[in-house]
C-alpha cells in the first residue's frame, strides 16, 4: 500500500488533521463495532449503538 497526501491540508483543516491523528481502535473495539453493525437492522444503527456504548473512545478522537 502506498499513501500519498498533501501536507498543506493539515494547516487548512487542523480539526480533521487532529481527529485523524487521534483516531485509534483496538482489535477488540473494531470487533465489537463490526459485531454491532452486523447484528442490527442496518450498519448505521449498529455504529450508533457502538458510539453510545463507547463515549470515551469517541471523546479521545476529538480531544486527544
Amino acid at each position: 500500500m502506498q499513501t500519498e497526501a498533501n501536507k498543506a491540508w493539515a494547516t487548512k483543516d487542523p480539526k480533521v488533521a487532529g481527529w485523524l491523528r487521534n483516531f485509534k481502535l483496538t482489535p477488540q473495539q473494531l470487533g465489537t463495532l463490526e459485531q454491532d453493525m452486523n447484528q442490527t437492522s442496518s450498519p448505521a444503527q449498529g455504529a450508533q449503538k457502538w458510539i453510545q456504548a463507547n463515549p470515551k473512545v469517541i471523546q479521545a478522537w476529538f480531544n486527544g
